[in-house]
């Protein structure tokens, strides 16, 4: 009886916003809440606010108008590789079975620093999730969860664009898991980051014992790509619709297409067209909902 009184998404009335922005965010993040963590609703509520407007980290709220569905914070930050990733200067000091490092002189030795840009939290609001009739969006014609959605729309572009003034080779996070190692397959199977092998990271007391996760920058640029590709899939079936077939090129140079291929592929496998070859080049053919028998 409860499902017949929750809402659909609307994705044209989300916004992305920084928290300082409006002092009304600050009522608003007292309703934010999250099952899976109970560390991220309290960081947000407890500290958000003070290190957005020193600029110490930047928080963002992803809005369906005034209701929050999710936040996320990201800060300037650096992986290192060193030699065993043993980090020279940093010593341990170990009292009652837990150490502790500082630095024993004024320089740590690497062998060398790596840009990067820390995804410090990220976290959808449950009192958003449990009124909507699903937690799925559709781009195109492939569902993604709220979270996969709002990285690709809203966290990524702001980390691309970042990387265009300064320099950022990779985007990194250390992934609060439940021991089950679900959250690891999240990020690794829905947003395609990876465990950290040959880098080191500095690690606060914050995130101690968390595995870090990480995606080049190229990799992050090639993804939001494709991602926009599947947002303009209705696009493209309107143009099958008045023209029939549509070439790679056509594709890219009058609908800014960028990975043409990869799109008819997709939409060849969801059954929304069929695949042709012609010169040598991949054509959609047709609507599949249009096929004679």
């Amino acid at each position: 009886m409860l499902d017949q009184f929750k809402k659909d998404i609307f994705l044209d009335e989300f916004s992305c916003a920084r928290l300082s922005s409006d002092k009304e965010h600050n009522s608003l993040i007292k309703h934010f809440t999250s099952r899976k963590s109970l560390l991220l609703p309290a960081y947000l509520q407890r500290f958000a606010w003070t290190e957005d407007t020193r600029n110490y980290r930047a928080f963002y709220l992803v809005k369906e108008k005034n209701r929050i569905v999710c936040y996320f914070s990201l800060q300037c930050g650096l992986l290192v590789k060193c030699r065993e990733k043993l980090l020279g200067g940093v010593v341990g000091k170990s009292v009652n079975d837990r150490t502790s490092y500082y630095i024993d002189r004024d320089k740590i030795e690497v062998t060398s620093v790596i840009p990067a840009v820390e995804l410090a939290h990220f976290c959808v609001n449950d009192t958003y999730r449990k009124k909507k009739k699903t937690d799925k969006i559709m781009v195109g014609i492939q569902e993604y969860s709220i979270g996969v959605y709002v990285f690709y729309k809203y966290i990524a572009p702001i980390i691309l664009e970042l990387s265009q003034t300064v320099g950022v080779q990779y985007v990194y996070l250390f992934c609060a898991d439940n021991g089950l190692g679900q959250l690891t397959k999240y990020y690794t199977n829905q947003l395609i980051f990876c465990v950290m092998d040959d880098m080191a990271c500095l690690r606060p007391e914050y995130d101690e014992n968390l595995e870090c996760l990480t995606i080049k920058i190229t990799d992050l640029a090639r993804d939001v790509e494709m991602f926009e590709d599947k947002e303009n899939i209705p696009n493209v079936i309107n143009y099958l619709k008045r023209n029939e077939t549509i070439s790679n090129y056509q594709a890219a140079r009058e609908l800014g297409i960028k990975w043409p291929c990869e799109l008819f592929s997709l939409m060849v496998d969801h059954g929304c067209a069929i695949a042709d070859t012609w010169n040598g080049e991949e054509k959609i053919v047709r609507i599949r909902q249009q096929r004679p028998n």
